[in-house]
């Protein structure tokens, strides 16, 4: 239900014009991945860039608060040591 709505709401913006259900489902599996708090998951959206694989993530805020700045620094440090796991993993 709540994913159906936030579809909805990013459709009507335009760099979310194009995205279909399946990105949403897309995203939400690469953020549910993700090792921070699940209230920063809610405004997280991903995207994998089909040549090169690589993962955009979006921290959507709509004023800086001090909340605001902890979720962000929770992304950064998930994605750094995810980055940080999958060198590892590829020098065994």
């Amino acid at each position: 239900m709540g994913l159906a709505l936030l579809y909805q709401k990013l459709q009507k913006l335009w760099p979310f014009s194009a995205l279909t259900f399946d990105d949403l489902k897309a995203s939400d599996a690469l953020v549910r991945k993700l090792l921070i708090p699940e209230n920063t998951k809610q405004f997280v959206f991903a995207i994998r860039d089909p040549e090169s694989q690589s993962v955009i993530y979006i921290l959507s805020t709509q004023n800086l608060s001090e909340r605001s700045a902890s979720d962000a620094d929770h992304l950064i440090r998930a994605v750094g040591l995810m980055k940080l796991w999958l060198r590892w993993g590829s020098l065994l």
